[in-house]
């Protein structure tokens, strides 16, 4: 779609009238390799977009902005949808974050935000209509937060804020991590209650949102319900269970940066690369996911390179570790010294250090717990071992990874640092 900024849009209006105006925002976005072409078959693919135009000043915006806002606003019609899931935050970034959410009924939305509540004058356009709906803000500053709302017809949600990641290394920061939050919506909620009160920039879910994936009611009850305005404040990144199960709904749900699958994928955030990976996928050596994995490792200039994946390495708990987890992953994660590997799938809390590589269970985020098996005692890289619902919080910076284990009780279950 078109990307004009207020003054532009104005002199637009000006020249062919705000009915034609009103046809340039129906213009449906330019698609590239991120906006998912090869979406999978059924649930409903979000439509994309590009940023639109930002606040010029940090003061009261100015009549031009106001009044292309004015007229922005204008176009959207006079729907009064209900909003089922959002606003909530995806693949955030030091100059960009992704607002999604889904409405009852078609309809095309905007997503308004500015540095203040004053300010609230740059403006970002789903012009489809469709309800679920993706919006990419551009433009933005790294290390600043914003206030945001959106607009679907004449609806406004309710007021919300996001921050935006540090730009380049050196900056430190503070994220969370928790998985196997299914099945249990009151424990999820509990959880998530204690991670609002922490500082993390952003969280990861190491999977098993859901029990059963194929299920629309299922995400609505275990999965957005529980997490509230976590989801509205702070980027969730996830990570493909069993349980999802390769769903169309976790591919309509989220939006990450993928290599042209959104099954795998990596960010970076400050001295970190984070590679995700789709451990239900094939991982043998040559396979597809296998090779990207080690192109993104090898490639890696970051200080702490940390990969996640459903199924665990090494556990002692009740499913153990994966057979094809160890064989493709492990060598990898050793040869390209990786500092940490989040796992899941078990239902507890586990730390184990083997080979240089610290690997943590973060599976205790609302399922039915399970303890460990019978021969725990007899693996000496598990130093930590604990069955209590739980999440993990943890600081990057330039010298070293911290990790702080909290149990739902707010007390601390573990405690791990890594140094190099």
């Amino acid at each position: 779609m078109m990307n004009l900024g207020p003054k532009a849009l104005l002199q637009v209006a000006a020249s062919v009238g705000f009915g034609v105006l009103f046809l340039l925002f129906m213009l449906p976005p330019r698609l590239t390799a991120e906006d998912r072409a090869d979406a999978p078959a059924g649930g409903q693919e979000p439509a994309a977009v590009a940023a639109a135009p930002a606040p010029s000043a940090a003061g009261p915006g100015g009549e031009a902005e106001r009044a292309a806002l004015d007229a922005a606003r204008n176009a959207l019609g006079a729907e009064t949808p209900a909003f089922l899931k959002g606003p909530y935050l995806q693949n955030g970034g030091p100059k960009r974050m992704t607002v999604m959410w889904e409405s009852d009924v078609e309809a095309r939305g905007m997503v308004e935000y500015g540095r203040t509540r004053e300010t609230m004058t740059g403006f970002a356009l789903a012009p489809l209509a469709r309800k679920v709906q993706e919006v990419e803000i551009a433009g933005l500053r790294p290390e600043t937060t914003y206030f945001y709302q959106v607009r679907v017809g004449r609806k406004l949600s309710d007021l919300q804020t996001f921050a935006t990641y540090p730009e380049g290394a050196g900056k430190p920061y503070t994220m969370l991590v928790y998985g196997d939050s299914r099945s249990f919506p009151s424990t999820h909620a509990a959880i998530v209650r204690k991670m609002q009160a922490e500082d993390g920039l952003f969280f990861i879910n190491t999977g098993d949102m859901v029990k059963v994936g194929s299920s629309y009611d299922a995400w609505r009850t275990e999965h957005f319900e529980p997490l509230g305005d976590m989801g509205a404040r702070r980027v969730l990144w996830p990570v493909m269970g069993n349980h999802e199960a390769n769903s169309p709904w976790y591919f309509t749900f989220f939006s990450v940066p993928g290599p042209g699958t959104e099954n795998y994928y990596t960010f970076s955030v400050g001295d970190a690369k984070y590679v995700v990976v789709d451990s239900n996928l094939p991982l043998a050596a040559g396979s597809p996911q296998i090779t990207w994995a080690e192109a993104e490792m090898k490639g890696s200039t970051a200080k702490w390179l940390i990969v996640i994946a459903h199924h665990p390495a090494y556990s002692t708990g009740d499913h153990g570790g994966y057979p094809l987890v160890q064989a493709a992953l492990v060598p990898l994660l050793e040869k390209y010294r990786a500092a940490l590997f989040f796992q899941g799938h078990d239902h507890n809390y586990e730390r184990l250090e083997k080979n240089g590589v610290t690997y943590v269970t973060a599976g205790g985020g609302g399922a039915r717990l399970r303890g460990a098996t019978a021969d725990a005692k007899d693996t000496p890289w598990s130093k930590k071992f604990a069955m209590a619902h739980h999440y993990c919080v943890v600081s990057i910076a330039p010298g070293a990874i911290e990790g702080v284990v909290k149990g739902t009780d707010g007390k601390e279950i573990d405690r791990f640092r890594i140094a190099r």
